[in-house]
């Protein structure tokens, strides 16, 4: 799929569905921009998620901004977040 973003509600329609024609990662199920393959360390996420679980009753995938908003509303803190390449080895895929 090409588009740069999706309605969060066809997001749920997706996962309803089974993800017949996205992938669940493809797009941030908050606000249905495109996302990229990304990640954060457990603790990070964990603050900044959980509220969002609480309120869906689920986790979900989100866009770096969303997961910076997200952290910076359950903390209060406002980071300068650093981005950096990350090349997995063979043995963690």
């Amino acid at each position: 799929m090409s588009a740069q973003s999706i309605p969060p509600a066809l997001i749920e329609k997706e996962r309803r569905a089974g993800w017949p024609t996205i992938h669940p990662e493809d797009f941030c199920h908050r606000c249905g921009a495109k996302n990229m393959l990304w990640f954060a360390d457990a603790p990070d996420w964990n603050v900044a998620t959980r509220c969002w679980a609480a309120e869906t009753g689920r986790e979900g995938i989100c866009c770096p901004l969303c997961f910076a908003e997200m952290y910076q509303e359950a903390t209060g803190l406002t980071p300068v977040w650093a981005v950096r390449p990350h090349f997995p080895s063979e043995e963690t895929l």
